[in-house]
């Protein structure tokens, strides 16, 4: 029974799917921007114009504080600072426009449709949504929504993107950002930190390394650096994953690991 209520808690809504696992609130890490905004509608900005809010007419029926906040972003695969957007409990009808822009310099240059949007429900799931206006001439990311809470852009990333460790060593480096398809065994296989991505799969070959290997293991690999230190020195582990919202079932992007190797080394032990 407790298996059964957390598949059907963690499901989102028609438009949105849930992200692997819950994870903890972001903390504000920058004031919050307030405006009063009555039944004739309205926007709001965030200060660096990362983030705008559209309030259609007759979403509220009298004045409220509307106010965006920056803060830490935990959601998996999170580009960027995530923002808290007030007023929270509130529902609104119609919709409310959220448009983020994605020339940010902390969203770096990834593809346009690797990048979404998600919120963060009331379980600490982040919910993707499925249908996101993208607009490559204003260069931003629009969704409509019916509440408020954390939002946050997202993408596939892996984890560390840097490192550096010594020959022989190993190094993990996980996938942030998996969503899962929806449906009762990929509820399940959430529920339970199985993985469920695609390209999570060795036979899929959408992981290579130019030095050293790379070892399949749930939801990553494990790359082990070769026993003398190779030149170059830096080993570059390759992520080719499908773009699964575009309608071009070819369209793949990448991302990378950069892992720099460096020579034996001594411990100090002080005696």
């Amino acid at each position: 029974v407790a298996i059964v209520a957390a598949i059907i808690f963690l499901r989102g809504s028609s438009d949105t799917v849930a992200m692997s696992g819950a994870t903890a609130v972001g903390v504000p890490n920058g004031p919050a921007t307030t405006k009063s905004i009555g039944p004739a509608g309205g926007s709001i900005a965030s200060p660096d114009g990362r983030i705008v809010v559209k309030v259609p007419p007759n979403a509220v029926s009298e004045p409220k504080d509307f106010s965006i906040q920056p803060i830490t972003n935990l959601a998996h695969g999170g580009a960027g600072s995530a923002y808290r957007l007030e007023p929270t409990g509130q529902k609104f009808a119609p919709p409310i426009e959220i448009s983020f822009k994605f020339d940010s310099q902390d969203l770096k240059d990834y593809d346009p449709e690797a990048l979404a949007v998600a919120y963060q429900d009331p379980a600490g799931v982040w919910q993707s949504f499925g249908t996101v206006n993208i607009d490559q001439k204003s260069k931003t990311l629009t969704v409509s929504t019916g509440h408020f809470t954390d939002f946050s852009v997202w993408t596939i990333r892996l984890s560390p993107e840097k490192a550096t460790i010594r020959v022989g060593e190993t190094q993990l480096i996980a996938v942030e950002g998996c969503v899962a398809t929806d449906g009762w065994g990929s509820r399940i296989k959430t529920l339970v930190g199985m993985p469920t991505c695609h390209f999570f799969m060795p036979r899929d070959n959408a992981w290579t390394v130019n030095v050293g290997t790379i070892t399949m293991v749930p939801g990553a690999v494990l790359y082990t650096a070769p026993g003398k230190k190779p030149s170059p020195n830096v080993a570059t582990v390759r992520l080719v994953y499908k773009l699964g919202r575009s309608g071009e079932t070819n369209l793949k992007d990448v991302r990378t690991c950069e892992i720099t190797i460096v020579g034996g080394g001594y411990t100090a032990s002080g005696e």
